[in-house]
């Protein structure tokens, strides 16, 4: 009963709180899964033997992350071209995890506790917004969303929000799960303040990204420091990657302004990085401070 309904089970909690969030939360997460699903089997049937059993397999690249390539290698339909693309092997992968994460939002804790707004029930929604992420990052046109979504709109918390109305489920997704999904800019951003504070590496591993700086540039003239630079970011799960160009803003003490801008990969994504370094440059060097941020 504590993963489906209100059984009675509980911690804490205030007077008169109840547990019904569970089942329309348990029945949204069913819906889901079975959406992804489909998706799933559909779309790895193109480029896999037997869909299930590599889903399956994938917890030896969990345990062994170095074995992720040859595993793709072993796993997936040889082309006529031989090995797989690149954008077939970050295919291959993202709907990997795009099960994993499937799996993920079943952890059991997301019920035990008293209330859907609890940080366990929030990581589940977590999970489900990042199979939802990637299940349209790999085609997918119906992915159960919005019959996700009105089940969940029906788990309503026992704790209303600061203007005294209910919340649901639903609120609290789009509040605090998909609202802090990771994305390149953040990884871009990140990278640029540890540059700033720890100095210039050649790469380095934020997490799941790895990133590889191409040209890095410090503009301590004028009277904001700036820190302009190229990067390519990959995704250690998936092996996407994109190119970035980032300049950094330093007003002192805890205050900083960062911008990126995606770049084309190659020599044009190179040489609009590099006009873009020089007119920050030409910027600081005469001390305007708002053409540098423009």
């Amino acid at each position: 009963g504590r993963w489906s309904r209100d059984c009675g089970c509980h911690i804490g909690g205030g007077a008169g709180w109840t547990q019904r969030w569970r089942e329309p939360l348990r029945e949204a997460l069913n819906i889901l899964r079975d959406n992804l699903a489909v998706h799933f089997e559909r779309e790895m049937e193109k480029v896999a033997r037997d869909p299930w059993a590599v889903r399956d397999a994938y917890i030896d690249v969990m345990l062994d992350p170095d074995r992720a390539r040859r595993f793709a290698h072993d796993q997936m339909k040889k082309s006529a071209a031989g090995d797989a693309s690149n954008d077939k092997l970050v295919r291959f992968f993202s709907l990997l995890e795009m099960q994993r994460a499937a799996l993920l939002m079943f952890t059991s804790c997301g019920w035990f506790f008293d209330d859907v707004s609890g940080g366990e029930s929030i990581i589940l929604m977590k999970y489900a917004a990042r199979a939802l992420e990637l299940a349209k990052a790999t085609g997918a046109t119906n992915d159960g969303e919005t019959a996700f979504l009105d089940m969940l709109a029906k788990a309503e918390s026992n704790v209303p929000d600061a203007r005294g109305e209910k919340v649901t489920g639903r609120d609290l997704f789009f509040e605090r799960a998909r609202s802090v999904a990771v994305t390149t800019d953040k990884v871009v951003v990140s990278h640029a303040l540890r540059a700033l504070s720890e100095g210039t590496r050649r790469s380095s591993q934020l997490y799941a990204y790895h990133v590889t700086h191409h040209e890095e540039v410090h503009l301590k003239k004028g009277a904001v420091p700036c820190l302009v630079g190229a990067v390519t970011v990959e995704d250690s799960r998936t092996f996407e990657r994109a190119d970035t160009v980032y300049a950094l803003a330093h007003f002192g003490g805890l205050d900083f302004r960062c911008s990126t801008k995606p770049l084309a990969s190659g020599a044009e994504g190179a040489s609009i990085a590099h006009a873009l370094v020089e007119k920050i440059r030409a910027a600081a060097v005469q001390g305007s401070t708002t053409a540098m941020m423009r």
